[in-house]
């Protein structure tokens, strides 16, 4: 028999618990949920489901608790996932398949990590070992950041199933303080492993994800230096990754762009890091190097899963980043030609439509701006004011006047992204700067705190800004 369960840790996970059931109840044949002390309805959503619900004392361990999972299991197969996880029922059969060979005995699935504003997500991309044979060998180790260590004698399979984890949107860890949680685990582990890169990694990307760069790049750097070495090392390219990260949020972007170039040597393959080398020197307006940091993205495509990837920087984003240098110096045909590429690698890019909307804009095509506002319209609907906005800075500098109405004007990262590239155009300058007087001084603090957040393209976003200050002089 093939039977498979699932086995769950839980605490606090109304949120999102149904849909991760819901997600899975049809290919799983029992559901183990252990529980580490929740005080909402999460229990009460996991015995409609019919799942079996154990207790377990939390003690800041999460291998422990998920050790107590698989033991409770009776199916020849074990399934992980988290609460706040939802797999792609277009699979079952897929998986269940799967489990009709003998020829592997462990599967990783992709895990695609929702990261940051809930309404603007990034996507971060990782295998992770999910289906696995129940078998006493098959046991997680770690307190935190917990994973079973590779067996010998076992085979092992990556196959594309997609679970999709919504665990590190910023309200979701806000809501259920996770920094604080995994920090307090991580500080306790370094005391009796004060030289565990592993740990160390892991301490950087807590701080980071905090936005503290300084504090994570003492332990990016404790990491780089140490030389202890673990089993599994998927994560080892992804560290020069986050140390160049953070340096360049702190200024030192010389530093950060020699980091990158020394890991490129180690990992040639890995097209986050040319991802990250293009951005850097888009900040510079080193036209030339970030296309060609860019163009090298294209080339090797998205990388293999078992890196860990931003979903896109070998496709749609790169081309996304080079229209916007050809739109910067004024190319509007290589523009459009490349956000044209970034629309065709993901219809859902908004910012890609947009800037065709302004390629077309520049080019006096006013019944394709007018068509793609309206299809701008159709697909944001109410949740921003991304066509609204296009609209208003494209009517007032046809007509010449100076209208937006603030009030109504929400997506402010769009605004500042608008402003910015029409600054470029020739003979704007001086209307926008007036609209750029209209502007209150907050969101002038708004658009420097979030550049780091929104803007992996650099600071011509903020040329509005600039443009502002010129005026004021």
């Amino acid at each position: 028999m093939n039977r498979i369960s699932l086995c769950m840790i839980v605490q606090n996970e109304e949120q999102f618990i149904a849909q991760c059931l819901q997600s899975a109840v049809d290919l799983v044949d029992e559901i183990i949920i252990v529980d580490t002390g929740s005080t909402d309805r999460t229990l009460e959503i996991c015995k409609s489901f019919g799942a079996k619900i154990y207790s377990f004392s939390w003690n800041d361990n999460f291998s422990e608790a998920r050790n107590a999972a698989l033991s409770y299991a009776h199916g020849e197969w074990i399934l992980v996932l988290d609460a706040d996880d939802e797999l792609s029922i277009s699979t079952h059969d897929f998986i269940r398949d799967l489990l009709n060979q003998k020829s592997y005995d462990a599967f990783f699935f992709i895990t695609k990590n929702l990261v940051g504003d809930p309404k603007n997500p990034s996507f971060l991309n990782y295998a992770q070992l999910r289906l696995f044979r129940n078998q006493p060998s098959f046991r997680y180790s770690g307190a935190i950041h917990e994973r079973i260590p590779k067996l010998p004698n076992i085979t092992y399979q990556l196959v594309p199933v997609m679970i999709t984890h919504y665990g590190y949107l910023d309200s979701v860890v806000q809501a259920h303080h996770k920094v604080e949680r995994n920090l307090a685990i991580l500080h306790a582990e370094l005391q009796t492993k004060p030289f565990d890169r592993f740990l160390h990694y892991y301490s950087g990307n807590e701080w980071l994800r905090s936005g503290q760069p300084n504090a994570a790049i003492e332990h990016y750097e404790q990491a780089m230096r140490s030389k202890t070495e673990s089993e599994e090392q998927d994560w080892l390219p992804d560290l020069p990754l986050k140390y160049a990260f953070a340096l360049w949020q702190t200024g030192q972007i010389g530093r950060a762009i020699l980091v990158v170039l020394k890991a490129i040597k180690e990992f040639p393959e890995y097209t986050d890091l040319y991802f990250l080398l293009g951005n850097m020197y888009l900040e510079q307006q080193e036209w030339e190097l970030a296309k060609e940091a860019f163009d090298r993205c294209l080339h090797l495509g998205e990388p293999s899963p078992v890196f860990p990837t931003q979903a896109g920087c070998g496709t749609y984003l790169p081309a996304f980043l080079l229209g916007v240098i050809e739109f910067t110096n004024r190319n509007w045909t290589n523009a459009r030609i490349y956000f044209e590429q970034s629309v065709h690698d993901d219809p859902d890019y908004l910012p890609a439509v947009t800037y065709l909307c302004l390629c077309d804009w520049c080019e006096a095509r006013y019944s394709l701006v007018n068509e793609r506002i309206q299809f701008l319209r159709v697909q944001n609907g109410d949740k921003n004011s991304l066509w609204g906005l296009i609209y208003s800075i494209n009517q007032s500098l046809m007509t010449k006047k100076i209208y937006i109405d603030l009030d109504n004007l929400t997506h402010t990262t769009s605004f500042f992204t608008c402003l910015a590239t029409l600054t470029s155009c020739e003979g704007q300058v001086q209307r926008l700067g007036q609209l750029l007087l209209q502007l209150p001084i907050q969101w002038h603090r708004l658009a420097m705190r979030e550049e780091w957040y929104y803007a992996l393209y650099g600071k011509y976003h903020l040329m509005s800004c600039t443009t502002l200050r010129e005026i004021r002089r």
